[in-house]
């Protein structure tokens, strides 16, 4: 399971930090890259929790999520492998 955290210093009209209908090109990416697909063939690193939860933090950044001189914050991508055990890459 992959967790992003997104922080803002104001919600916005609907009193969200970002709509989840703003994340849905990156969740189409997901679906479409990774989701259902043996990691190994889709990144050419070694499929740790810690290398993946920097991975996808670096794609959302590539989205534009959480960059420079945007109002969201991309604080945190944690990668679970079980519930009690994870990774996190943070800023």
């Amino acid at each position: 399971m992959v967790e992003v955290i997104l922080e803002s210093g104001e919600l916005d009209e609907d009193g969200f930090v970002v709509d989840y209908a703003k994340l849905d090109q990156f969740k189409k990416w997901i679906d479409l890259n990774v989701d259902h697909r043996d990691l190994n063939k889709v990144v050419q690193f070694p499929t740790t929790a810690e290398n993946l939860a920097g991975w996808f933090y670096q794609r959302l950044r590539d989205f534009g999520y959480g960059g420079p001189g945007t109002e969201v914050k991309l604080t945190c991508v944690r990668v679970k492998e079980t519930e009690n055990t994870f990774a996190e890459y943070t800023t």
